[in-house]
């Protein structure tokens, strides 16, 4: 995932850079710019590997966790991709 909130073109290329190191040996799924939250959680269901590039927002300050352009992905959603727990590998590149 890069970018989901459709305002960070660094992120961009930092996912198409992990997906084109990765595709030869790993089946990858890019999904680029703007990223609705029930998308996120169908597509990447299942998931072994989940990589993040994007916002975050603490709790502190509303619902907290990954921002997507319609709202966050929290940790209990992110234990529930891999059917009750969480990829084996989700690495977030994220920032406030």
């Amino acid at each position: 995932v890069a970018d989901p909130s459709a305002d960070l073109p660094a992120a961009r290329h930092e996912g198409e850079a992990l997906v084109q190191g990765l595709a030869a040996c790993l089946p990858c799924d890019l999904r680029l710019g703007a990223l609705r939250r029930a998308d996120f959680l169908r597509v990447f269901k299942g998931f072994r590997f989940v990589h993040f590039a994007g916002h975050a927002d603490a709790a502190g300050e509303g619902p907290g966790g990954l921002r997507l352009i319609d709202g966050h992905v929290g940790g209990a959603d992110l234990r529930a991709l891999g059917g009750g727990t969480a990829p084996a590998l989700f690495f977030a590149n994220a920032c406030r």
